[in-house]
């Protein structure tokens, strides 16, 4: 269950989030983490509908920036939690597995 202090569409990031991964992966300890990646994700949705307004050109480029920075966020904070594709096609081994001999065992 999300945290109280997230918005409704944070709270909605959350469970999307949560109901993709084990059962035992959304421990408290994991919470701050989410918790910003929810809020980073729906503050770069935020973003990108403004930017589809009309703006002026030094706003499109302040925007445009804090977008930049929310992705940078969003990406580290996906690393952090072993949410990204590398980290959920090998089970959050960041190493491929090998069923061979290691090179230096020629």
């Amino acid at each position: 269950m999300p945290p109280r202090d997230l918005t409704q569409e944070q709270a909605k990031e959350w469970r999307a989030i949560v109901k993709c991964q084990d059962v035992d992966w959304a421990t408290e300890d994991r919470y701050p983490l989410l918790v910003q990646l929810c809020r980073h994700i729906t503050n770069a949705r935020d973003l990108a509908k403004t930017l589809e307004s009309e703006v002026t050109a030094s706003e499109r480029l302040a925007l445009m920036r804090a977008q930049v920075a929310q992705t940078k966020e969003i990406a580290s904070l996906m690393t952090k939690l072993c949410l990204t594709p590398q980290s959920v096609s090998n089970g959050g081994r960041n190493k491929p597995e090998s069923g061979g001999p290691l090179p230096w065992d020629d």
